[in-house]
């Protein structure tokens, strides 16, 4: 059995041999010097995990969407409650000033204002669902353009795979074969760009959601004084 050294430089020279037989131009590509890497992209199994969690982002962004349009609804379900409610102690208010009723007058009042506060606070938690869903939609859109920079690449690792074939079999096509890397190369960029972009949406989102959060939580202690 060949110890490891030797088996190394059997491969050096089998590599050395198979460079001295290559034309010039083939020997340039393979140097790198015909066409130099702009991006590394990960191996096709890289590639493939980063598919499958593209795919579980997306579905979990999808979910999400769900929840917050349901969460939404509620909201809004809640919100004609309360607006009916609001309305009717107004007409009794308007009653009571009419009929000089001052206690009635002084309590309804009171009510009205507490009805306004909880449907501030009710309004909130619709807004809160509202930033939720946009959110979300959002990550489903970074998760598709994730997807895309995993399918691009894994073009670019087959284009990169048939230039090196082309280049030991037939050195006129080196040109031809390298435009092709080259186009699937800027191809792979701008699904990058557009990931890019992709996450600064989800950041604007996520702030805008933490704004309504904060408005709500504003709108919970205001609430929470009516009770003390």
């Amino acid at each position: 059995m060949r110890s490891p050294n030797v088996a190394r430089i059997a491969l050096a020279q089998a590599v050395l041999l198979l460079w001295v037989v290559l034309p010039a131009s083939a020997q340039r590509a393979m140097s790198g010097d015909a066409l130099e890497p702009v991006i590394l992209v990960g191996t096709s199994a890289e590639l493939r995990s980063d598919l499958d969690h593209a795919s579980d982002l997306e579905s979990q962004a999808s979910a999400a969407i769900d929840r917050a349009k349901t969460d939404k609804s509620r909201a809004e379900a809640r919100i004609d409650i309360r607006k009916s409610q609001l309305e009717t102690a107004k007409r009794g208010l308007d009653l009571a000033k009419k009929e000089k009723r001052e206690g009635d007058r002084l309590e309804l009042e009171r009510q009205r204002g507490a009805l306004e506060v909880r449907l501030r606070m009710q309004e909130r938690e619709r807004d809160v669902a509202d930033a939720a869903i946009k959110l979300a939609e959002a990550r489903r859109e970074e998760a598709r353009s994730l997807r895309r920079v995993a399918e691009q690449s894994q073009r670019l690792l087959d284009e990169k795979e048939k230039w090196r074939t082309q280049v030991l079999e037939d050195s006129t096509r080196v040109g031809r074969e390298s435009e092709n890397v080259v186009r699937q190369t800027r191809r792979v960029l701008e699904a990058q760009k557009d990931t890019a972009e992709k996450q600064r949406a989800v950041a604007d989102r996520r702030k805008e959601l933490a704004d309504r959060q904060i408005q709500l939580l504003e709108s919970q202690s205001a609430v929470s004084s009516l009770e003390r």
